[in-house]
């Protein structure tokens, strides 16, 4: 008998090999092939599927957040539908964005932060064209030339309006504030409805409530600063093209002609651009996390984050 080849040497020995190892857990087996397979799925970004690796995805049933790689992009804004309704002014509160009608319609609507639960806020009144949200919902009426607060099913006068047309609504510390046409800005105490005219010596188109004082947007694009205490006025800086005001614990925001949203700090100083929101951005919002703008031309509530 000769002897045996090198390779059914080698065959030999690795039936030997075989047959002495011990078994393997075969569930120990089960996870790690279940492992490997799940981390080498093939993710296709954009097939409406978010998959492993994948952190969004940018179909239009998706986030529109998302890129064209499957990421979040960085301060990327998120559009609220407003139900092909056009906004006139915006305001935020309570968990839901509020916004009047453009069109002059008898309506004020709602819509949940998440983009959910739509509806409309009864007024009934005329012309609601100012809203403000400070304990409950604060809304200036054209015809009426007033402000009525809207608790709940509670719809209670709040301001009168002196006489004049109301133009903007902020809620400060413990009043509350109304720019109107003519006649400077009227100041009632929440507890109370009887109406107190500061004198100014320009109109202010937007005015917004911070812990410093309250600022206003001259029709002469200059933004100022009242004090609470005295109610001295003080120029801070020209914002040209600005419309609107919204203001938080360390910025104002303003719009800008060409749909920039930015941040200035309080008492003035270097800008930041928030995003930008088109021609059709006409007033602007903000709370503990984002910043609201209706954009009548998107027919939209977009959600900018805060700096």
């Amino acid at each position: 008998m000769s002897p045996r080849s090198p390779l059914l040497a080698l065959v030999a020995a690795l039936a030997v090999g075989c047959t002495a190892a011990p078994a393997a857990a075969p569930d120990a087996g089960v996870v790690a092939d279940a492992a490997a397979a799940l981390d080498a799925y093939p993710a296709v970004c954009g097939n409406d599927i978010v998959e492993p690796g994948e952190g969004c995805e940018p179909g239009p049933e998706q986030d529109p957040r998302c890129t064209s790689t499957c990421r979040i992009a960085p301060g990327a804004s998120i559009p609220l539908s407003t139900g092909g309704r056009e906004p006139y002014d915006v305001t935020v509160g309570g968990g839901q964005v509020y916004w009047t009608e453009r069109d002059g319609g008898r309506e004020v609507r709602r819509l949940d932060l998440d983009g959910t639960a739509a509806g409309v806020v009864d007024t009934g009144n005329d012309w609601p064209v100012a809203i403000a949200f400070h304990d409950a919902l604060y809304v200036g009426r054209q015809s009426q030339r007033d402000v009525v607060r809207r608790d709940g099913a509670t719809l209670a006068p709040a301001c009168s309006g002196a006489g004049a047309s109301v133009w903007a609504i902020t809620g400060g510390p413990d009043r509350l504030y109304v720019s109107v046409y003519g006649n400077g800005v009227v100041a009632c105490r929440y507890t109370s409805t009887a109406p107190r005219v500061i004198g100014l010596d320009f109109d202010a188109t937007a005015i917004a409530a911070a812990p410093d004082g309250l600022y206003l947007l001259g029709t002469d694009r200059t933004l100022r600063r009242m004090s609470y205490d005295d109610e001295t006025v003080a120029e801070i800086q020209s914002i040209p093209g600005a419309n609107d005001l919204a203001a938080d614990d360390a910025h104002v925001y303003y719009l800008t002609s060409g749909g920039d949203v930015v941040a200035l700090p309080l008492g003035g100083g270097a800008t930041q651009v928030l995003g930008n929101v088109g021609a059709g951005g006409v007033a602007l919002a903000v709370d503990d996390g984002a910043v609201y703008v209706a954009d009548r031309i998107g027919l939209a509530i977009v959600k900018f984050p805060r700096p």
